[in-house]
């Protein structure tokens, strides 16, 4: 899984990525001991400039409540490793999180019973060190352009036919 911060200019590190959680269909364990996460790590400085640090993410942990997977920094203590947009605004706030994950984290887990079939569904992401939650489902299906133009056409169509029908003279014979 990889997550981006496509953000620009954050002022805050209440707009970083903390935590994500999504449900896996057919899950039934993780191996936290293959958990990986990567990604570049750098200092956000009070007047907003950026300094690289060595050494790969750590603090990110998985946990499985039923068949959610959740991946979070937030695990006790002062959050680190949060996932920073590009060009973060000067605020003196952001150090105190420091080191933060530049622009993309890289995670991967180990699943039992998922497989190729499995599907992702109820994600949902949260910012910061106050848990602000967006959740990210996907949308419903809307009809494509050409569906509708049939069915207004059809509509017309029928429309068409009754109209003509009613101009009609009807004979009965009794």
């Amino acid at each position: 899984m990889t997550l981006t911060d496509t953000g620009t200019g954050e002022v805050s590190s209440g707009q970083t990525i903390s935590d994500v959680t999504f449900n896996v269909s057919g899950i039934t364990a993780i191996n936290v001991g293959s958990f990986t996460q990567s990604g570049s790590l750098i200092n956000v400085n009070d007047n907003g400039t950026e300094t690289p640090v060595a050494g790969s993410p750590t603090h990110w942990i998985p946990t499985l409540v039923g068949t959610n997977v959740h991946l979070t920094t937030l695990s006790g203590g002062q959050p680190v490793d949060m996932i920073v947009g590009l060009n973060p605004n000067q605020n003196p706030g952001f150090d105190e999180h420091n080191p933060y994950i530049n622009h993309v984290g890289t995670f991967t887990l180990a699943c039992t019973g998922c497989t190729t079939t499995s599907n992702i569904f109820g994600v949902s992401l949260s910012f910061g060190s106050e848990g602000f939650v967006v959740d990210a489902t996907p949308a419903t299906a809307v009809a494509e352009p050409s569906t509708w133009a049939m069915m207004i056409l059809g509509f017309a169509g029928v429309g068409f036919l009754a109209y003509r029908r009613r101009g009609q003279k009807r004979f009965r014979i009794a």
